[in-house]
């Protein structure tokens, strides 16, 4: 039997309310990809890190030795907001007309997985009690920490949204690039680096255990492997 086509395994909704998406300009078709992941995974995100902190409950401990030594580093503030550039990154990449297809089928499976991450933080919530470590210091850095510990509440432990997400976003990419030879060295080191910088910041401003990077990674290689790169690329199967 032939593998279904990507056209085939976008959600038919698309095809009912959005037959022409192919024939958008670019940009539209960027901000319908960067306007679905917001509806259906930003927003549900809020609502899942209320209910683990209205529930109050850790069920274990998973720090470890090493995460207190690490110490609190305020300039990877910076790496841990670069992130949220990622997300309309992808949407602009992939809304180029021979991605589109694949773009959506991918962000249908990316949001899939993160609200799978919801389960997790609202059924095994694990409390980050690193905070404590934080100096708020005056000016840019400490007014980006006051705020992200006001809209981020600490039961969204494990897997860290930040690693899980931003792998994903860096291996989609990647494999786009790579199937059309656009992936150099110098890109690849820059892509790596940023990515992993954004790893460390969950790390240095105390917002994630080293369980959650570990946890994080593991989720995004397993998915990646078995769920996502060949139902998706299709030069890969």
């Amino acid at each position: 039997m032939e593998p279904a086509t990507i056209e085939s395994r976008a959600w038919s909704i698309f095809d009912r309310y959005f037959p022409n998406r192919l024939e958008w300009a670019r940009w539209k078709f960027a901000g319908f990809l960067l306007l679905f992941f917001c509806i259906f995974a930003a927003i549900p995100y809020t609502l899942s890190n209320h209910i683990a902190t209205w529930r109050g409950v850790s069920v274990g401990n998973i720090e470890i030795w090493l995460d207190r030594e690490i110490p609190f580093t305020s300039w990877a503030i910076i790496f841990y907001i670069a992130y949220y550039i990622y997300i309309p990154v992808v949407a602009w990449i992939g809304a180029a007309t021979h991605r589109r297809e694949e773009a959506l089928v991918f962000f249908q499976r990316f949001i899939g997985l993160t609200w799978g991450v919801f389960v997790i933080f609202i059924i095994l919530p694990v409390e980050v009690t690193l905070r404590d470590q934080v100096v708020f210091e005056p000016g840019f850095y400490g007014w980006f920490m006051s705020d992200l510990h006001a809209a981020d509440l600490p039961f969204n432990s494990w897997p860290s949204l930040h690693v899980f997400q931003s792998f994903m976003m860096l291996l989609i990419v990647r494999a786009w690039y790579l199937k059309e030879n656009r992936w150099p060295m110098a890109l690849a080191i820059v892509a790596w680096a940023t990515t992993a910088l954004i790893w460390f910041s969950t790390l240095g401003i105390k917002q994630h255990y080293l369980f959650d990077i570990v946890t994080g990674l593991a989720v995004t290689a397993t998915a990646w492997h078995f769920w996502i790169r060949f139902s998706i690329i299709q030069t890969e199967r």
